[in-house]
């Protein structure tokens, strides 16, 4: 069995289906990028604050991207 490539940041971002996706929602690569950085940051001042809870995360993503458009 071989093993399984877990893609990257960056070749994620970059599948033509995600750039739609991104695009049809107004959403830049940079946006991603922040979140993630911001989820970093608050895992550093708070370890094991987020656990594997899909739910969290979840809200960490709406929280992080502001309300939805109008």
């Amino acid at each position: 069995m071989t093993k399984q490539h877990e893609p990257t940041l960056d070749e994620l971002l970059s599948e033509p289906i995600i750039l739609t996706v991104m695009a049809r929602d107004g959403v830049r690569s940079a946006d991603i990028r922040r979140l993630l950085q911001e989820v970093r940051n608050r895992e550093e001042h708070a370890p094991g604050a987020f656990p594997n809870n899909p739910g969290r995360w979840h809200f960490l993503a709406m929280e992080s991207a502001g309300p939805p458009p109008a």
